[in-house]
């Protein structure tokens, strides 16, 4: 059982819709925390929010957002030894979500960080709640090295959404990649276990997240993914490709669909997963693009600006 503080970390951006019931969930937490919110220069409610909480934030310019730097910036200001991770719109499923997060890591210094389950909304479709379902399942399980032959990409697999970490782990290999499109919370995970600790994903800790994409959304979300995958390759080199992992994916849904009585979906489905293979492909070709069509395709049109590309 931890006694001591952890840092809970929230990056926000016209969070204003969100933070009400979010900070009102974190608020009853049974697990005590300090809150570290840094805020991108939020155009909406957000700040005045916070400060009619009274609640404290950095602020960062829009453009100075970086999924990684961001994090990392927190990363340093945080003198808590366990940081949760959690994004604007993940709502903790009950007051005991942070402290189920973190307990692994208290009881096992070998492991680097955890992640938890996410729940689909309420008005979440069945191409999300599918999503929720596949990547975040009710079974725990502890990831190493030894891993790596049975689950090949899955073995890394992280989210920031809901995650939370060992300080003194990660700072050892560097904490946060910095100026990346997306995909740090994978790296992060990716270095822990090359170094040979562990990543537990814990079924026990839950949070409500998920969204309903548009096709042009998949498009510009699997461009990231591709150009982030490109730009690390070595992650699919040491833990398997994308594109196997995608495969299984497809035939999954497929067969989710049928379970569920939407046949009239399939098709839909079918293109849903043709539009971010398509994506995927551009964007780890994106090396042969001009600058102006990459910033079009992306769904994180400001990585591409001065000093922000790898």
């Amino acid at each position: 059982m931890l006694t001591e503080k952890v840092s809970v970390v929230i990056p926000t951006y016209n969070a204003g819709r969100f933070l009400p019931i979010l900070i009102e969930k974190i608020q009853s937490q049974s697990l005590e925390h300090e809150l570290l919110i840094v805020d991108s220069g939020s155009k909406d409610s957000t700040q005045p929010f916070l400060k009619s909480k009274g609640i404290d934030f950095k602020e960062i310019s829009s453009k100075d957002f970086n999924h990684g730097t961001t994090r990392d910036y927190a990363l340093r200001l945080s003198k808590s030894k366990y940081l949760i991770y959690i994004t604007q719109d993940a709502i903790p499923y009950d007051k005991y979500t942070f402290e189920k997060l973190v307990d692994p890591l208290v009881e096992n210094d070998q492991i680097a960080v955890t992640y938890g389950r996410q729940l689909p909304h309420e008005d979440a479709d069945i191409f999300s709640e599918f999503a929720r379902i596949n990547n975040y399942p009710s079974e725990s399980m502890l990831k190493d090295q030894a891993m790596i032959k049975e689950l090949g990409i899955k073995t890394c697999s992280n989210s920031n959404s809901f995650a939370a970490y060992n300080k003194d782990i990660i700072t050892k290999f560097g904490g946060f990649p910095h100026n990346v499109i997306m995909g740090e919370d994978v790296i992060v995970a990716a270095k822990a276990i090359k170094q040979g600790y562990k990543v537990y994903y814990n079924g026990d800790a839950k949070v409500y997240h998920s969204h309903n994409y548009t096709l042009s959304e998949e498009f510009r979300r699997y461009f990231d993914i591709g150009v982030f995958h490109e730009n690390d390759k070595w992650i699919l080199r040491e833990f398997a490709t994308a594109e196997k992992s995608g495969f299984k994916f497809v035939k999954e849904e497929m067969e989710y669909l049928i379970k569920h009585s939407k046949q009239s979906l399939i098709f839909y489905g079918l293109l849903r997963n043709f539009v971010k293979y398509f994506g995927y492909k551009l964007g780890k070709s994106e090396k042969r693009m001009p600058l102006p069509l990459k910033k079009k395709l992306s769904m994180y049109k400001s990585f591409w600006s001065a000093g922000m590309q790898n």
